[in-house]
């Protein structure tokens, strides 16, 4: 079986996972036959756990070491959400990901390729330094899902008329802690105040206490 590109260490990822299996979690089959295009049968344990309740709507806060397989315990759910209630290019963003930095944020994105591709679901990543005027034209065409670094985020929401987030359903904060301690308290606190309160809501991290 093929490691889940998350977990660094592959002489401990033996040690994270659990007895279920990913098609006895009642997940859609665009979701299952990208899991199995990638060798991923087995969920580790925090996805064991973190996916059920996810897919039923409800906010979480979510400590587990690096190298568990948080990145598929978040994606896996806001993918659901978006094949489930067949969430549209139109709609705009549906699900957004803020993560501290862009190396995280590439990271994400590259897990997401493998996993959105089978599943006509569009997605997107957003970071400083990268190449504005191609991010806008991918936000024009419309992105489902969205992965950023919070002053790439917070800068689009002011000045990209583009970026329509008024549908937002799922918010996902990767390692909050680090967020925090790297000074984006003022930027995510002006990001929450622009998007919609009612939303599902997700912070996971190695360190949160």
């Amino acid at each position: 079986m093929e490691k889940d590109s998350n977990n660094k260490d592959d002489t401990q990822q033996d040690f994270f996972f659990s007895s279920t299996d990913f098609k006895d979690m009642s997940l859609t089959p665009q979701t299952i036959k990208a899991l199995s295009n990638k060798g991923l049968i087995t969920a580790t344990e925090v996805q064991e756990k973190c996916i059920p309740i996810a897919m039923r709507g409800k906010n979480i806060m979510c400590t587990a070491k690096t190298g568990s397989g948080k990145t598929l315990a978040f994606l896996i759910p806001a993918l659901e959400m978006l094949i489930r209630t067949d969430f549209s290019q139109s709609q705009g963003v549906g699900v957004i990901i803020i993560t501290p930095t862009r190396e995280l944020a590439l990271q994400i994105n590259q897990v997401a390729e493998n996993l959105f591709l089978p599943c006509n679901k569009k997605f997107g990543v957003i970071i400083g330094g990268g190449y504005r005027k191609k991010e806008v034209e991918k936000l024009l065409k419309g992105v489902n899902l969205l992965i950023s670094t919070p002053g790439r985020l917070l800068d689009y929401l002011k000045n990209t008329s583009g970026l329509s987030c008024d549908n937002l359903c799922m918010l996902i904060i990767d390692e909050a802690d680090a967020i925090l301690k790297n000074g984006f308290e003022d930027e995510m606190k002006q990001i929450l105040d622009m998007l919609p309160k009612e939303r599902q809501t997700m912070l996971f991290s190695a360190t949160l206490n």
